[in-house]
């Protein structure tokens, strides 16, 4: 199939690049037969990070960038797959770059036996490999989820939106 094709049942994120001829054809970036989402651009426009469902461990963050050695985009997991299991955070996803794009904030799940507990997390970048994960709130609630951080502009602030809650923090 066309690289820029996606798989049946597979989600995948896509690049549309504006030319000044118009739009030109959608590249798939992830193309890995399973399910990404929640795609967002870090601040520069360089790179993109983005959810992805890894079969037996659970879904974890990736980015990607367009290498101009070999003319193609190309993915990185920054959440490792050891990490996962080991801090039991299992489902990372709904990745937000912090405005100097040295920290993204996520959407953790940890499994609980009344349900899955989530929290916001933060990975921090150094300039050559990501952190591991830092849990930033403190629910304990299986009822109410964390979730959709944003940064603000100076990057001292995080507001997010609890599900089955009334309200938004900062």
């Amino acid at each position: 199939p066309d690289p820029g094709d996606s798989l049946p049942g597979d989600d995948d994120i896509l690049v549309v690049r504006r030319d000044p001829g118009g739009w030109a054809a959608p590249v798939n970036i992830s193309h890995n037969g399973d399910a990404d989402d929640h795609p967002t651009w870090n601040p520069a426009g360089t790179r993109i990070a983005y959810s992805s469902l890894v079969p037996g461990v659970g879904t974890e963050i990736f980015i990607a960038k367009f290498d101009h050695d070999i003319g193609q985009w190309t993915s990185m997991k920054i959440t490792d797959a050891v990490s996962g299991p080991a801090d039991g955070v299992t489902a990372k996803q709904r990745p937000e770059w912090a405005p100097d794009a040295g920290m993204i904030a996520f959407r953790g799940s940890v499994s609980d036996p009344g349900g899955p507990i989530k929290n916001i997390y933060l990975i921090a970048f150094d300039g050559s490999m990501w952190s591991a994960p830092v849990q930033l709130t403190q629910n304990a609630d299986t009822t109410q989820t964390p979730t959709r951080a944003t940064w603000s502009p100076d990057g001292t602030r995080i507001a997010y939106h609890v599900l089955g809650g009334a309200s938004v923090h900062v």
